[in-house]
């Protein structure tokens, strides 16, 4: 980072979680609320990091429960940022939708396609998208 010049790398902290709700009105609706309601009492029971499981079956909510958790834990260990990590990319790009939802345009998503365009300036030269992937390889060397 030195040698591009860059001094100073700021982060902003965790932006506010902004739930979705489930529609209640349903039978299943009403399952995945309980669901949720359990596991968050169980999520505020930890009392220091660690690498935790949260295993539903599909449809249970586990994308909004599990980023409602990290941000919970985000605020609770004073985490300034939350890595989620998938196995696939299209389950990170399916992801980053609903974090995008719930935190707005402060998600970024990383994987090995997420910078595969740019801007060309007048001679045909693409640029911005090799910044852009270089600054995103940096952005979490000084998080906790």
């Amino acid at each position: 980072m030195e040698a591009l010049g860059i001094r100073d790398f700021s982060s902003a902290a965790v932006p506010a979680f902004m739930p979705l709700s489930f529609k209640a009105q349903t039978a299943l609706g009403q399952w995945r609320e309980k669901t949720r309601q359990i596991c968050i009492k169980q999520a505020e029971k930890i009392e220091k990091p660690g690498v935790y499981t949260l295993t539903l079956p599909t449809g249970a909510g586990k994308t909004l429960l599990g980023l409602e958790i990290a941000r919970t834990w985000a605020d609770k260990f004073k985490y300034r940022a939350i890595i989620y990590a998938l196995p696939f990319i299209s389950v990170v790009e399916q992801n980053a939708a609903v974090a995008k939802k719930v935190f707005g345009a402060a998600v970024q998503e990383d994987h090995s396609l997420a910078y595969a365009g740019g801007q060309e300036d007048d001679f045909g030269n693409v640029k911005d998208a090799f910044w852009q992937r270089m600054l995103s390889l940096f952005r979490y060397w000084r998080e906790r």
